[in-house]
């Protein structure tokens, strides 16, 4: 029993060293796999736009009618999709591998959630699942090593609000920026061409037919400002910008400077003015 203990004692330290060896080069493995891989230009592609409302989209001559993750490559090199895949499962950044197309520098490409039913036009990009609102969608890469393991690399990751507004998607505000917010789709164009969608201000009378005087109060979120027209025109960003509750009057003694404007009918809808009040 002593002579094996004393045989242990002297093989400790070799024992020790092997060890030590393994964890460093392990360790020197990992770390030199995540040196490359930051140092490739497809950990800068990222996931750009989502719609989760089956917007019409325009495909060359076609319309489809599907979800879309729409990727844009900030980049100044053409990257391809190939190892890479979407999901929209925790953990499973493999449910859905992309095929080996290609983004330009600067370019967009949507990707369709058709489900497992559903199809696309020849040439079009689809993964077989579906959006929805409160889950998160995520881009990741798959290294493949000499040894034949693979290891996969979270590129990018989108949480989808519980809900969004009808017509609207979940975009970056800007093309490849933090900040996200509800805007109208813009499939494979900049988002920063893209319009908001804003909460609507909220009004302290309710629509309708008043006998009397009425006196307007407007609210708007904060950081909106609300612009106002009186006569049925659209306002724009030249339109008075509210800063004060209105008052509003019986205009029927006055004269018709609202029913005789004709600017703000359509053109083809035979509008004409009254002669009288």
């Amino acid at each position: 029993m002593n002579e094996r203990f004393r045989n242990l004692r002297r093989l400790l330290p070799a024992l020790i060293f092997t060890l030590a060896l393994l964890l460093f080069a392990g360790g020197f493995a990992v770390w030199k796999y995540r040196n490359d891989f930051s140092k490739n230009p497809i950990t800068q592609l990222c996931i750009n736009e989502l719609c989760v409302s089956s917007i019409a989209t325009q495909a060359g001559d076609a319309t489809i009618y599907e979800d879309y993750v729409e990727l844009y490559n900030p980049t100044s090199e053409t990257l391809s999709l190939s190892g890479l895949y979407l999901s929209d499962t925790p953990k499973k950044y493999r449910l859905a591998p992309l095929p080996d197309v290609e983004i330009a520098p600067g370019g967009y490409l949507c990707v369709y959630a058709v489900g497992p039913d559903g199809t696309v036009p020849d040439g079009c990009v689809s993964v077989p699942f579906r959006l929805s609102g409160n889950e998160t969608v995520t881009l990741a890469w798959v290294a493949e090593s000499e040894s034949g393991s693979s290891t996969p690399y979270l590129i990018d990751s989108v949480y989808i609000p519980a809900s969004l507004k009808a017509g609207a998607v979940y975009g970056r505000t800007e093309d490849g920026g933090k900040a996200f917010a509800q805007q109208r789709p813009s499939p494979d164009i900049s988002n920063q061409d893209a319009s908001l969608v804003l909460d609507e201000p909220t009004f302290s009378e309710e629509s309708g037919f008043y006998q009397g005087s009425v006196t307007l109060s407007l609210k708007a979120k904060k950081g909106l400002t609300i612009h106002y027209t009186l006569d049925g025109s659209d306002p724009n960003p030249d339109s008075p910008v509210y800063t004060e509750a209105l008052s509003l009057s019986d205009p029927s003694a006055s004269p018709d400077i609202y029913a005789a404007r004709t600017d703000i009918t359509e053109e083809d809808s035979g509008y004409l003015p009254p002669d009288t009040p």
